[in-house]
């Protein structure tokens, strides 16, 4: 499926299923497809389940325009818009959660039902008020770290079903990391802790206990942020929690959205 979006770059994106919609935000230059092993999981429950292939990753277009966090967010807004989404819930991974943020900060929570941030700190970089950033990072090694391969990032391989779709998409439509450059440059120097502060609306952190980009304990520091936060630590995970433990993190996410279905039937 295809969205043509207002600045005319057209994306890609899957829909699956009927009930509370779900979207899907992968990290960066991932295709859509790392979601393997959620999408029919969470369809059986009883979830509509959207997946959207971000400007320059998987299936979508290859283009330097809108390469920001502020347009991707817009990018995801509009295909809210487009399936006249009521209330979904936000599931994002590593520069997918930043672009969760990123909709929150432009667009309020209003039409949001919860958020799930998955191994991903609302500020990437370390400061003098905030030690759960990447482990370590140095400004001046910016320019060469937007360059590592996402491989880097994980503690175990992924599951071998994810891993070859993964690879057969990323095969037939290579990813060009200098395309999107500007967008996780301005992923990783973002602080989103005042708008985690705001946020009403129920957020659950899902971190890597094994992360080798992050210390697990952001997700107990955020949560304590938010007025409804929660965080979960996924043991012998790395970054791509989803796809290196796929049944302990499914189960982890079907019990929040569990709780928060039967929250809102009372």
């Amino acid at each position: 499926m295809r969205l043509l979006t207002s600045d005319g770059v057209t994306l890609a994106y899957s829909d699956h299923g009927n009930g509370q919609p779900i979207i899907l935000l992968a990290g960066f230059g991932v295709p859509k497809e790392i979601w393997r092993a959620q999408v029919p999981v969470l369809v059986a429950a009883g979830y509509r389940v959207i997946s959207l292939d971000s400007r320059g990753q998987g299936h979508s277009e290859r283009t330097i325009k809108g390469q920001s966090l502020k347009r991707r967010a817009t990018d995801v807004h509009e295909l809210i818009q487009l399936l006249a989404l009521k209330r979904p819930v936000l599931v994002g991974h590593s520069l997918g959660a930043g672009t969760c943020f990123a909709y929150l900060a432009q667009f309020g929570e209003q039409n949001v039902q919860a958020v799930v941030d998955v191994d991903q700190p609302p500020q990437a970089l370390n400061s003098c008020r905030w030690r759960y950033g990447l482990k370590p990072l140095q400004w001046s090694a910016l320019p060469k770290y937007v360059q590592r391969p996402w491989g880097m990032a994980r503690f175990k391989p992924t599951d071998q079903d994810t891993a070859a779709l993964v690879t057969a998409i990323e095969t037939e439509c290579p990813f060009h990391q200098w395309q999107m450059a500007p967008s996780l440059l301005s992923h990783l120097t973002k602080n989103w802790r005042p708008t985690v502060a705001k946020l009403q609306c129920p957020l659950l952190l899902i971190a890597g206990g094994q992360s080798p980009l992050f210390r697990p304990a952001f997700a107990a520091a955020t949560a304590r942020l938010a007025a409804n936060g929660q965080a979960v630590v996924i043991p012998a995970a790395g970054h791509l929690v989803m796809a290196e433990q796929s049944v302990a993190f499914n189960r982890v996410l079907l019990a929040f959205l569990t709780r928060l279905s039967a929250k809102n039937s009372l």
